[in-house]
């Protein structure tokens, strides 16, 4: 009998979540985290459904007095242990030929979103450069001008670091070639002017907006297949399967029941064979047949 499918409630674990950072206990929010791992949320929707309203709460109740920065201090660290525990449950897709720097403006403490919009971009492939909290505008310049990202994302959650934001923008606008600009954040997605005030800057109001607006202007890079070059790569994978068991050219056609001479082109990448040629020798030198022709070894 198939097992049901875990249903999960986001509002439920949200908040059972956050329950658990304002007890400042670190077992119930495992458990809560563990839950949604085992339901197979993704790890944007983790992100978006659960860590981050939490946290937005956690940061109201200490605006509002409710709750001390020391309890503040206490979920932040829970909440990058679970996030830390959430990356090694991840695989890694094949790589895209993009790399994004992740920073907090100059002045600018509070990195949390920032950390997980760079998780949620090594989840696409790309290559990312994490600079953290309170980055001094200069020093970033540097660093941009020095690592060439193809895109920089910004973040900005307080009012007290745009002038910063702002700044930092006009001295980006001298770098030759200089990278797109993506800005988020509390303060920086609400911002409306950025796009008008500056070339090359988007804004995004969520971590998932981000991810799509990258998506939207750097379009996935794929390598020129060649056929010439699979066909060689199939002939020598071949030949070194055979010849790792021992065979001759002559034992592998009585086990397929090929010519030798078609097996000699085939191992010399001349002949372009059928599917079906592929299995056979695929099964005769007991290996699936992907083992052959998958461009990833």
């Amino acid at each position: 009998m198939a097992r049901k499918a875990i249903q999960i409630n986001p509002a439920h674990s949200k908040e059972r979540y956050l329950q658990a950072l304002l007890a400042g206990d670190l077992n119930s929010a495992s458990d809560a985290v563990a839950k949604l791992v085992a339901a197979k949320v993704g790890l944007a929707d983790i992100y978006m459904s659960v860590l981050a309203p939490a946290m937005a709460k956690i940061g109201e109740l200490w605006c509002e007095e409710k709750i001390n920065i020391a309890q503040e201090h206490l979920a932040t660290q829970i909440t990058l242990g679970q996030m830390e525990k959430l990356r090694l449950t991840q695989s890694m897709p094949r790589p895209v030929a993009y790399q994004v720097m992740v920073s907090c403006v100059e002045g600018e403490p509070h990195y949390l979103g920032a950390r997980m919009l760079a998780d949620l971009f090594q989840l696409e492939g790309w290559s990312v450069d994490f600079l953290g909290p309170d980055v001094p505008s200069r020093a970033l310049i540097e660093i941009v001008e020095a690592r060439r990202p193809d895109l920089l994302c910004l973040s900005i959650t307080l009012e007290s670091t745009v002038k910063a934001a702002r700044i930092l923008l006009e001295g980006l606008a001298t770098i030759h070639d200089r990278p797109k600009v993506l800005i988020g954040g509390f303060v920086g997605g609400k911002v409306g002017s950025w796009k008008n005030e500056f070339e090359g800057v988007e804004v995004s109001t969520n971590l998932v907006e981000g991810i799509r607006l990258a998506r939207k202007f750097f379009k996935p890079i794929l390598p020129t297949v060649i056929l010439a070059d699979i066909l060689a790569e199939l002939g020598r994978r071949i030949r070194a399967l055979r010849q790792k068991i021992g065979w001759t050219q002559e034992d592998l056609a009585k086990a397929t029941k090929l010519t030798r001479a078609y097996l000699v082109s085939v191992e010399g990448g001349k002949q372009n064979p059928s599917l079906d040629v592929v299995i056979r020798i695929a099964n005769a030198l007991n290996v699936p047949p992907d083992q052959l022709i998958s461009r990833q070894q």
